[in-house]
């Protein structure tokens, strides 16, 4: 929104297309929140052409709502839907939208302009996701019987991720240290810490949540591999996303294995579609278990997830003091310094860009020296030591600065102070 240019005039990890798609929508819109309840809608009704895109492949409705049920209580998918716009979400409302025009508008004339431009935004979003929108290419390629249409989506897929790869390069030439940044920085980062993650996620109380999913969504397609050839390459394309979510750089932290979303849900259309495809192989008492075994699931999965759900949920609706902070901040002059940049977004108050690379938390950046940090501090009308002001500055600065200026307000997400600058309206 001020001009700067992403990865050169600050250290950006990502693409830079979510942080253009906000800045533009808060140039239309009065504030944060009314583009996070856009947000949360669009993730919600993205489950529409996915419940289409699962009926087209296998005319089951039992099992496209249970995987549907599934997805929407991911928990790490919904978890602070209110507090940011994550990336990883709205990766997978494109890679829906590219799966549902591949499976279900396959011959409309339309859908190679639409999926190439669906593969351009998913990179220039997440560049990961690359690799998703790969791995269902070739399932929807080599699923199609007929050899004659399987060469005629070769050719159109060969095409899409030509131009994509074209559009890639031009920003990477473009754009100064775009190539560093998000790929040469990322591909150099310690393996050991993406070991350590899967520990965590095995081993973690916190990730039982989601453990129940995971585990039946990658058995069913292991399953499904050896015993349903009709979705036997949609089912190694989605085990093939997983594993790349999993083994994503340690730049990202275990919440981007829900990047794989749809891939997880897949897995459990995969297990209804398996315990229903026995209902014409046995009697009542069979189907009084198939159809038991399914209210089951319904029931096993919200009672995992409800609690942690409904507690994000009134956490977001009781936040009091959040929005307090953001009135406060929004009352005071600027430049700002903060090192959680949301609460600058929300008061609508210009950041102090010298400390960009501490903002973002840049993965290779030099320390700044407590000299410099004091002078920064010079310049700025307002700091906010927010939470993680402890894990970016030297204590002694933080202290320092704590007994220089004045302090205007406190709460539990951190203390806003006044600054001695002469410059700065009052």
């Amino acid at each position: 929104m001020r001009g700067f240019v992403p990865h050169s005039d600050f250290p950006l990890y990502h693409m830079p297309l979510l942080p253009i798609m906000i800045g533009l929508g808060l140039k239309i819109l009065p504030g944060m929140y009314y583009l996070r309840l856009i947000y949360v809608l669009v993730n919600c009704l993205s489950v529409v052409p996915l419940y289409i895109t699962l009926k087209k492949i296998q005319n089951n409705t039992g099992a496209v709502l249970l995987a549907i049920l599934f997805y929407l209580t991911f928990y790490e998918m919904v978890r602070h839907d209110f507090r940011f716009l994550a990336i990883r979400q709205l990766a997978n409302v494109f890679f829906i939208c590219f799966f549902y025009l591949g499976i279900v508008q396959k011959h409309w004339k339309y859908t190679p302009i639409l999926q190439t431009l669906l593969s351009v935004f998913s990179v220039l979003l997440f560049l990961p996701t690359s690799f998703n929108l790969l791995f269902v290419s070739l399932a929807i390629i080599f699923s199609e019987e007929d050899s004659k249409v399987r060469n005629g989506l070769l050719k159109r897929y060969v095409y899409i991720g030509l131009t994509t790869l074209a559009v890639l390069a031009c920003y990477f030439i473009i754009v100064p240290n775009s190539f560093n940044q998000t790929i040469l920085e990322q591909v150099g980062r310690d393996s050991i810490s993406r070991i350590y993650r899967l520990k965590i996620f095995i081993y973690s109380q916190f990730y039982e949540r989601d453990k129940f999913f995971y585990g039946l969504s990658f058995f069913s397609l292991m399953v499904t591999i050896v015993l349903n050839k009709k979705l036997r390459y949609f089912a190694l394309a989605m085990i093939g996303i997983m594993l790349i979510s999993l083994w994503l750089p340690s730049t990202f932290y275990f919440h981007y294995l829900s990047a794989a979303g749809p891939a997880f849900a897949f897995g459990i259309f995969a297990f209804g579609t398996l315990i229903f495809g026995l209902r014409k192989r046995v009697g009542v008492p069979g189907l009084i278990i198939i159809y038991s075994t399914y209210i089951l699931l319904f029931l096993v999965q919200l009672s995992i997830v409800s609690n942690s759900l409904m507690d994000e949920w009134l956490g977001n609706k009781k936040n009091e003091d959040y929005f307090e902070t953001i009135s406060v901040l929004s009352q005071t002059s600027e430049p700002l310094i903060t090192f959680m940049p949301i609460f600058a977004v929300e008061a609508k108050k210009e950041l102090l860009i010298e400390l960009a690379p501490a903002y973002m938390r840049s993965l290779i950046r030099r320390r700044f020296t407590d000299h410099e940090y004091d002078i920064f501090a010079s310049r700025a009308c307002t700091i906010f030591l927010d939470r993680h002001a402890r894990a970016e500055l030297p204590t002694e600065v933080i202290e320092r600065w704590s007994a220089k200026y004045t302090v205007i307000y406190k709460s539990r997400w951190g203390k806003i102070l006044k600054t001695n600058n002469q410059n700065c309206e009052n």
